[in-house]
């Protein structure tokens, strides 16, 4: 990511990732015919259709913050709330050329999960360069293995060394030990500074909040993982969630369904920024969860990475919320990054304004999606609200805006149609980049527009049509729904631009996802497909999902490399 390292030097938690950052030289593309009409001129390509702005969003509805979801300490509530403007108003055309806006990239590109090293630890690193080492996020416990990268093929379990502890869905006692394993709260406990907590593969019964109090340091984080190569699932009860009031923490590996929110840091009030930051997930779940998946809020300094949220927003009470919710984040764009992840059929059912699938609101002031994967939300793809200077950079989005009810609520101003990637309102604009995108509109009910009201971000690399064109994927309403490019894609493929591009792709199994209807509490007519829990067990867990591909020469457009 551009000058990651040489801005993320000047407090604790930018070293951290500055020392994880991997280095590649970043230059502006400038432009080129492609295979299938329109031309890549630093805005965007129209495939079928030119992609219309659809003028400027409407000023933001008031509405403040919406209460939590109870609980207290750190517990992760549905946050609060601004409303964006509607669809409604003439087209004007999506701005194109480079801009002033996008930032050359002179430090280092996110890098690689790691693969499995010799003597069976997993590396997280890659070589040094210009600008910094590849990153796994955050600082691994002292002594302690990483688990975030993996190689293709079997997982190799590594044995965990330095402070840990350990629990399983068994486990009783304080003891905490490998032949003693203790519970998932006195577990919880005993997260600190230096010290790794491993869960045990299994399911875990939540019954109340499960709070993370505990700190790490800048140069010893507090991990919570899943054991090497297992899958531990914490089935948290209608009004549970796992609520992180530490700084410093990390959480791997780790999936909580079936509770109010998966994941998540304190509610301060909407419009504050007085939360606990310096936190990451990494290769963690959040599905099935009635208000939302993960969540971010009030501070400065997040890092999600090769996550998943789906299902989440069913409640009709208080789902006010997104896939992956970052509310209100501080600091820069480099402060602040959510990549290589996937949200998927998540829904906004208490008020039908929001349930996209990634969002940035409140009064965040910097943020970046990169390398992910959107498809099948009841909101947008992406939904920029109140908050300025977000890059969106590589993220593939299909067939969003399926919520019926989208925009029924009279009581807010929010759009019938959310599209893909929906700016709410020209403050969203400010200080935004996009650069090799790949959206796609169904161009039917609330999917209408790839790109609405983009008017004065920088735009430049992305490919984008409104009329359901996507022979350039895989097989992206298959079984496993498989974005990977073709081949063929010769309208994507070496067409992005290098600044600000990734040096891997999303490199997401498509598998871990299928075609299977979910059942239980919530679930949506138009919900299509599932976790594929059984299948992650069998490979070794969450991270044996992501295997990300380097991205070589001129970069291809989208969350996925060919």
């Amino acid at each position: 990511m551009a000058q990651i390292c040489g801005l993320r030097s000047t407090s604790a938690f930018r070293s951290i990732l500055c020392a994880l950052l991997a280095a590649t030289a970043c230059s502006s593309g400038s432009g080129s015919p492609t295979s299938t009409g329109g031309y890549l001129q630093g805005g965007n390509q129209a495939l079928g259709g030119t992609v219309s702005a659809g003028g400027a969003a409407g000023d933001e509805g008031g509405a403040g913050g919406n209460a939590p979801s109870g609980g207290n300490g750190g517990e992760v509530g549905s946050g609060g709330r601004a409303t964006g403007g509607t669809s409604a108003g003439s087209s004007t055309s999506n701005a194109s050329g480079g801009g002033s806006g996008g930032t050359t990239a002179t430090g280092g590109a996110f890098g690689s999960g790691g693969k499995a090293a010799s003597g069976g630890t997993v590396s997280v690193g890659g070589s040094l360069g210009a600008g910094g080492v590849t990153p796994a996020g955050g600082s691994p416990a002292s002594g302690g293995s990483t688990v975030t990268g993996g190689s293709a093929g079997a997982c190799v379990p590594s044995v965990p060394s330095g402070t840990a502890y350990y629990a399983s869905p068994t486990g009783s006692g304080s003891t905490c030990s490998t032949g003693s394993p203790c519970s998932l709260g006195t577990a919880l406990g005993k997260v600190a500074g230096g010290v790794t907590v491993y869960l045990r593969g299994g399911t875990y019964n939540g019954s109340g909040y499960l709070a993370i109090s505990g700190s790490g340091t800048a140069a010893s984080w507090a991990v919570l993982s899943a054991y090497p190569c297992e899958l531990p699932i914490v089935d948290l009860g209608d009004s549970s969630s796992i609520g992180i009031s530490g700084t410093y923490i990390s959480i791997r590996g780790v999936a909580a369904i079936h509770g109010s929110a998966g994941f998540g840091n304190k509610w301060t009030g909407g419009g504050t920024t007085n939360s606990n930051g310096n936190l990451e997930l990494i290769n963690c779940i959040a599905d099935m969860n009635s208000a939302n998946g993960i969540a971010f809020r009030s501070a400065k300094g997040v890092h999600i990475k090769q996550c998943i949220a789906s299902h989440t927003g069913w409640s009709t009470t208080q789902s006010w919320s997104s896939g992956f919710d970052i509310f209100g984040a501080q600091g820069t764009f480099q402060d602040n990054i959510v990549e290589q992840s996937i949200a998927f059929e998540n829904v906004d059912m208490q008020h039908h304004s929001d349930g996209s699938g990634f969002i940035v609101d409140d009064i965040g002031t910097g943020t970046t999606f990169v390398n992910n994967l959107g498809f099948r939300n009841g909101g947008s793809c992406i939904r920029l609200t109140t908050s300025t200077g977000t890059h969106l950079i590589n993220n593939s989005c299909y067939n969003n805006g399926l919520d019926p009810g989208a925009g029924s609520d009279p009581t807010y101003s929010q759009p019938k149609t959310p599209d893909e990637i929906f700016f709410s309102s020209s403050d969203t604009t400010k200080g935004a980049v996009m650069y090799n995108n790949l959206v796609v509109a169904t161009g039917q009910g609330g999917d209408a527009q790839a790109i609405f009201g983009s008017g004065g971000a920088t735009l430049g690399n992305n490919l984008t049509n409104n009329t359901n064109t996507v022979d350039f994927w895989a097989d992206a309403n298959g079984t496993n729904p498989d974005f990977h490019l073709k081949p063929t894609a010769t309208n994507a493929i070496g067409k992005g631009t290098t600044t600000e591009a990734p040096s891997e792709d999303i490199g997401f199994d498509p598998k871990c996802i299928a075609k299977k209807a979910p059942t239980g509490t919530g679930v949506q007519s138009w919900w299509l497909y599932s976790i594929d829990f059984d299948y992650i067990k069998s490979i070794g867990g969450i991270a044996q999902c992501f295997h990300p591909e380097a991205r070589t020469g001129t970069p291809d457009i989208g969350a996925y490399a060919l």
